[in-house]
């Protein structure tokens, strides 16, 4: 099972399309467009563990993202994780 542990983006951002990269505990470090093609084709990738909330798919005003909760809201649990993805 792959998750993600931390994200590349603005500390006060309330928006997941704010995400530029998000980092998985298999080491890859994906853009969120690379994060939402890999979940559009089926890959389970799921937010903070294992055992957290899965990623969905999204698209909004021509950007291609991934979320955790059907309708986008601050409280996001992507944008609950560390603002900290190296290389």
């Amino acid at each position: 099972m792959v998750y993600v542990r931390t994200i590349d983006a603005p500390q006060d951002c309330e928006d997941c399309r704010a995400i530029q990269y998000l980092c998985l505990s298999d080491d890859r470090r994906l853009t969120r467009e690379q994060t939402y093609t890999l979940v559009l084709a089926g890959l389970r990738i799921t937010s903070g563990s294992e055992h957290g909330p899965v990623l969905l798919h999204a698209t909004r005003e021509a950007t291609h993202y991934v979320r955790t909760v059907p309708n986008d809201t601050p409280r996001d649990n992507l944008l609950q994780l560390p603002r900290r993805c190296l290389a």
